[in-house]
């Protein structure tokens, strides 16, 4: 319970350093989440929207602690294209989804002010059991959380399948999120 406390606190500072208030997730990785500034990911995904909710979706690692640093960004990157694959696999929701990648999104000093027609994506994982979690932020304010969940490791040794679980559970949250047109916490 400790620990919890102390990885919220610490996302806290760190979130209010970087322009957002945002909650941290709980997690219980190997590296101590509370010791390392968020980490934004260059890879967008670019979305047309013709309901015009949004248009971008970038992601935050807040605590991916089971994946190397030097392999962070190729998971970014991996699931930036699960995501744009499942957003535009939907006929329902008829979007287009490209992935690309914009250096400027990876520096902290770009999300000092939430963009409007923007979703964010903050990701973590943990142990015991195997999991994935993400919260979707409409802005920067708790107001602006309209999703958190945690997908369970399928098979722990196929982080490819588990990223596609993870892609799929974000697209559905974003897909509840636009058929109720309900891109806050409250609604």
């Amino acid at each position: 319970m400790l620990r919890c406390s102390a990885l919220i606190a610490a996302a806290a500072v760190l979130s209010i350093a970087a322009g957002c208030t945002r909650s941290a997730p709980m997690t219980d990785g190997s590296e101590d989440a509370s010791s390392r500034a968020p980490l934004y990911s260059g890879w967008v995904v670019q979305v047309e929207d013709p309901l015009a909710s949004f248009d971008a979706i970038s992601f935050k690692d807040v605590g991916l602690m089971s994946i190397a640093p030097v392999d962070r960004d190729r998971v970014h990157e991996q699931l930036a294209q699960a995501l744009a694959t499942e957003l535009a696999d939907d006929a329902p929701m008829s979007l287009s989804a490209e992935v690309h990648y914009d250096l400027a999104m990876s520096l902290p000093e770009t999300h000092l002010a939430c963009a409007g027609g923007h979703i964010y994506v903050d990701l973590w994982d943990g142990s015991n059991p195997e999991r994935f979690g993400y919260s979707l932020w409409s802005g920067c304010s708790e107001e602006g959380r309209f999703a958190w969940h945690e997908v369970l490791s399928e098979d722990e040794a196929d982080r490819s399948t588990m990223l596609h679980s993870l892609a799929r559970s974000i697209a559905g949250s974003i897909k509840k999120a636009r058929k109720t047109g309900c891109f806050t916490r409250h609604c």
